[in-house]
């Protein structure tokens, strides 16, 4: 699906994520373990992929491929957005793996992103355009873990409330949380939905 944002937020976003960003230590083996697995006690496997599959339709529809493993699910979601002279195209990847041990299920994610730009310029007699290698890899950072996480814990009956992209955004403001939401929140492609919504 075709999405459009005006020059100046391409170009504020785009500068934001290179000079906005403070760099931050590596995440020691323990860190990233609490990031990215959970326990679920009670829950079988297929509970938990039940809920990670309502979890990404709710985000975005049927734009997520979802393809079912053994003890897994892959999410794959291409998406596109055009800004006057500017196309930048994406793709993202999830792995949901889930284990049952000891009356409940472990869950482990991990998410790999990547883009790539094209430029028209229509300076001189001949437009040229430029394209920028396909770049991205694994979503560093907490806080789109951290939202994926409290969705799962609310659709799991773990958590009362559905945690928004608003205050995912409030958390990173904070400093509870940092990195990039753009997997779960970019507004410019997302439905978004809430369970329960109309």
């Amino acid at each position: 699906m075709k999405r459009f944002l005006p020059l100046a937020a391409l170009l504020l976003g785009a500068s934001c994520l290179t000079g906005c960003v403070t760099p931050r230590p590596p995440m020691s083996e323990a860190e990233l373990e609490q990031v990215l697995t959970r326990d679920y006690p009670g829950r079988t496997a297929q509970d938990v992929m039940a809920a990670a599959t309502r979890l990404w339709r709710l985000a975005d529809g049927d734009d997520f491929r979802i393809k079912p493993g053994d003890g897994s699910l892959v999410a794959e979601r291409d998406w596109v957005f055009y800004s006057q002279m500017v196309r930048i195209v994406g793709d993202d990847s999830w792995t949901l793996t889930v284990s049952e041990t000891g009356g409940g299920t472990k869950a482990r994610l991990s998410l790999l992103t990547y883009k790539r730009s094209t430029t028209v310029s229509s300076f001189g007699m001949t437009p040229t355009t430029q394209t920028t290698p396909r770049i991205g890899g694994p979503v560093k950072g907490t806080a789109l873990y951290d939202l994926f996480w409290a969705r799962m814990d609310h659709l799991l009956g773990v958590r009362p409330d559905w945690m928004t992209c608003a205050e995912a955004e409030a958390r990173v403001s904070s400093g509870a949380t940092w990195g990039n939401k753009d997997a779960l929140c970019a507004g410019y492609s997302f439905t978004d939905a809430a369970p329960g919504a109309p």
